[in-house]
């Protein structure tokens, strides 16, 4: 897949019982930083719930993000030079993400399509295509 292909991440972080705040100090603080990001088409963060809702049992450790790029140039930018990233890690014990390219995909997300305007990747074999996995910590 060529470098300014679009292409989307999802990660996943989880605090220290002593971080939770740290945790969901990045849901609120973090949102800024990517609204401004450059190469950025599409984010958003999630705090997760345990089982199908994000209720008072919420897992206050964890965090997640979902991201579209303009590229995997822009992508590799962020996560080694952004101050979301550094974060995340420095507060983390762990960090999880995985790159996705956008192959199929349906509906919209907040009134957005954060697809919108991509040709789907032709992968080489059926089903998920993963580019690669990182794991920091």
């Amino acid at each position: 897949m060529p470098d300014n292909f679009p292409i989307a991440a999802f990660t996943l972080a989880h605090y220290p019982k002593a971080g939770s705040l740290a945790a969901m100090a990045h849901l609120g603080m973090d949102r800024w930083p990517l609204a401004h990001t450059s190469g950025l088409r599409f984010w958003r963060l999630f705090g997760v719930g345990k089982g199908r809702v994000f209720d008072p049992r919420a897992d206050l450790q964890r965090t997640a993000l979902f991201t579209v790029w303009n590229s995997s140039v822009s992508l590799k930018q962020f996560e080694n030079s952004s101050r979301v990233m550094r974060s995340m890690r420095d507060r983390a014990d762990e960090v999880w993400t995985v790159h996705l390219l956008p192959v199929r995909w349906h509906g919209r997300w907040g009134g957005r399509d954060p697809f919108e305007g991509v040709s789907p990747a032709s992968p080489s074999e059926p089903g998920l295509s993963l580019i690669h996995i990182l794991s920091c910590r």
